[in-house]
């Protein structure tokens, strides 16, 4: 069974304090073969405890990762449900009279927190003559806009 994280911090002190000791004793005048194999065991016992900390650490993280994972698969359900609604609403909508303009679906800024992934820029249909639209394209960019092409008279 591997070690828990503070099992692992408990074992490195007291490895690190021995080779203190070791050390002092060594730089005493003390160069007994004794003292080097003790100094020289130290320092495997140092790497196999790191390689166990990073056992541990990613042992410790697992349970996160899941948390993590189940949220991540929630909002892209949620996400993948809203675009088939959004899609199949601009399919409803686009009437004959509307079929010459540009429909887009713009966002001022970004659309998602970054840091909790909730939605911050509700986004919107707006529409466009096919002039207007790349007037719009130019200086969208420059004024913080996002946008995706809904329908296009020429497509």
């Amino acid at each position: 069974m591997s070690k828990t994280k503070e099992q692992v911090m408990t074992e490195l002190k007291a490895v690190k304090a021995r080779k203190e000791e070791l050390t002092k004793l060594q730089k005493s005048g003390n160069t007994s073969e004794e003292v080097r194999t003790e100094l020289a065991k130290c320092e495997a016992d140092l790497l196999a405890l790191s390689e166990d900390m990073k056992v541990a650490l990613t042992q410790s993280a697992q349970p996160e990762v899941k948390v993590v994972e189940k949220a991540v698969e929630k909002t892209a359900e949620k996400l993948t449900k809203t675009v088939e609604t959004e899609v199949s609403d601009v399919e409803k909508y686009v009437t004959e009279d509307e079929k010459h303009l540009v429909h887009a679906r713009l966002t001022k800024g970004i659309r998602f927190d970054p840091a909790t992934g909730k939605e911050i820029s509700e986004p919107y249909i707006q529409k466009f003559s096919v002039q207007e639209f790349k007037t719009f394209t130019a200086s969208a960019a420059a004024l913080g806009f996002n946008y995706e092409i809904l329908h296009e008279p020429s497509k």
